[in-house]
């Protein structure tokens, strides 16, 4: 009995934007008459070199399948997801966006075709989280949404993603959020329905596969 896990690559994007604050200068003017003052506050935040347009990875998911043993018929084995995906948006109005390319989930020889599995967030909405990326952070306005999907084997709908086994698959939409929103930080949090769907065909072996994460900083149209 082997434990199937899978490898990921949190890809690096080409960076920009966090806000950092510089020398605060104030200017102050006393009315002619003594009587009154005026002072003006000033600040420039200027950009984070790191990330894309402002907008990074923070944190990718882990994902470990329980064991299972086959019985020829259709099946499915519990999928442990250990991490969140976490975004942060250092203070980029453009707006940004989350994709995967995913590998075949192969044992070297063999390919699992038929099978998929789904990572499956509760929530349409993204989670404004403090910097544990867990806590929600209550004061952030802004909003990122999750994904819809449906599973090609099952036909489930749901918020999240989802990967077939047995293909090479591109850029599929995780995460997003519209111009002038999502700025913080934001998770997806991939929970316990999250599972493998195994087809009657599979053979035995360990089976891996790689996602690799992408941000961009542009919405999805």
């Amino acid at each position: 009995m082997f434990k199937k896990t899978l490898g990921f690559v949190a890809v690096a994007a080409a960076f920009a934007g966090f806000g950092l604050v510089s020398t605060t200068t104030a200017n102050a003017d006393v009315a002619a008459d003594g009587l009154t003052g005026s002072t003006a506050a000033n600040v420039n935040l200027t950009a984070d070199p790191n990330g894309a347009g402002g907008v990074s990875l923070v944190q990718v998911p882990t994902l470990t399948f329980t064991d299972k043993t086959l019985t020829g018929s259709k099946d499915t084995t519990a999928l442990g997801v250990a991490n969140n995906l976490v975004v942060k948006n250092a203070g980029a109005t453009t707006g940004w966006s989350v994709t995967v390319d995913g590998t075949a989930m192969t044992d070297g020889s063999k390919t699992l075709t038929g099978g998929s599995y789904d990572l499956k967030s509760a929530s349409a909405n993204a989670l404004a989280v403090q910097s544990d990326f867990i806590t929600a952070d209550s004061a952030n306005k802004t909003t990122a949404s999750v994904s819809s999907t449906t599973d090609s084997v099952t036909g489930d709908k749901f918020n999240g993603l989802a990967v077939d086994t047995g293909t090479v698959s591109s850029a599929q939409n995780v995460m997003n959020a519209a111009e002038n929103q999502g700025v913080g930080l934001f998770s997806a949090n991939f929970g316990s329905t999250s599972a493998l769907n195994i087809p009657a065909s599979a053979v035995a072996g360990k089976y891996t596969s790689t996602l690799t994460w992408t941000v961009n900083n542009t919405p999805l149209a």
